[in-house]
């Protein structure tokens, strides 16, 4: 099951919001303030993400007392409390409810939500730095375990917590995959067997690496020493430690390896939303970033959102929405078409 639509009305910043989502790839764009990560929240409950909405205090008119105001709009109190709607692609729709708050943080509520595999990558992309890797892992991971601990970990620094590199995380499951996964031989004798999953996994994300970082890197696979992640690249002729990686390529490794992860037989078709997919890449990269996504997950769907006109403009097949001020200086979408003319939705 998927999104099919996204419809917004007097709610926030937003007058008009009317969103058709694409087989593979919506692109919201717009200048900063306009609500693009609001929107992107909104299907992200779908995967335990738990974004805080927040109220507006001031003054009731009619009691004197100060109160807080979840649809405070066009200078007053909208009535109701229906914002608008998650169409599913199962024509279930789920009403957005935004109930009456006493408090400064309130919570969009979903009626009929509905399961969508999906998962959410915020716009602050990990920083990778060095740890050694202190004991040797022997523990089976399966893709599922490597997708939440690295999801988790990037979440609570999202919300100041702290919390263990990805890089660590990522080193640590590489290494266990490697020594779990092709065994140990002596000779004719098996020392400890192979583990053909596990090495599809480690060979996997190398396979999914090759299609994501940019050509002129040259990757072309990892070699193991002293414990550590060397990325070997061109021939042989460079390689470097997996946490020297500048930030464009970190960016890079984060988000393959929480698709490559994520993607599973528990999860044959899934929906990622990234925001500001754009953050920290070249412009180069920012051109390839969807095309390469879409070459290399095609089970894949993506709502993503970006400042960039390099990532609106590189997917031809492809829903964009532009989040613009209209002349009440309230935000309304419009569809882009660069064949045509922009469309008011």
């Amino acid at each position: 099951m998927f999104f099919s639509k996204l419809k917004v009305i007097h709610w926030q910043q937003f007058e008009n919001i009317d969103l058709d989502i694409h087989e593979r790839i919506t692109i919201i764009t717009g200048a900063n303030g306009c609500g693009k990560t609001t929107l992107l929240n909104l299907f992200a409950k779908h995967s335990g993400w738990q974004g805080q909405s927040l109220s507006t205090p001031k003054k009731d008119k009619i009691t004197g007392a100060v109160r807080y105001f979840t649809r405070y709009f066009f200078g007053k109190e909208d009535e109701g409390n229906k914002v608008g709607e998650l169409v599913y692609s199962n024509n279930i729709k789920g009403m957005l409810i935004v109930n009456e708050s006493n408090a400064a943080q309130y919570q969009m509520q979903i009626q009929n939500q509905q399961v969508i595999k999906s998962f959410y990558i915020p716009s602050h992309r990990p920083i990778f730095k060095y740890q050694a890797l202190g004991n040797i892992p022997t523990a089976k991971k399966n893709k599922q375990s490597a997708f939440q601990e690295v999801s988790q970990a990037n979440t609570e620094r999202y919300f100041g917590n702290g919390g263990q590199s990805s890089s660590f995380l990522m080193k640590q499951t590489l290494i266990g995959w490697a020594i779990n996964g092709y065994g140990v031989e002596n000779n004719d004798k098996t020392i400890m067997p192979k583990d053909v999953e596990q090495i599809n996994f480690y060979e996997g994300f190398q396979d999914t690496l090759r299609k994501i970082l940019p050509k002129s890197l040259g990757f072309k696979e990892f070699e193991i020493r002293n414990m550590e992640i060397v990325f070997v690249c061109n021939d042989g002729n460079d390689e470097f430690l997996l946490e020297t990686a500048s930030g464009g390529i970190s960016a890079l490794i984060d988000i393959a390896w929480q698709i490559f992860m994520y993607a599973s037989k528990d999860n044959p078709q899934f929906t990622v939303l990234i925001d500001e997919v754009e953050n920290h890449l070249h412009p180069i990269m920012q051109r390839r970033i969807l095309p390469d996504l879409l070459r290399a997950f095609p089970e894949a769907r993506f709502i993503v959102s970006t400042h960039s006109p390099l990532v609106v403009g590189s997917v031809e097949n492809s829903n964009i929405y532009a989040l613009t001020y209209n002349s009440n200086q309230k935000i309304e979408s419009q569809k882009l078409d660069f064949m045509l003319e922009p469309k008011r939705s």
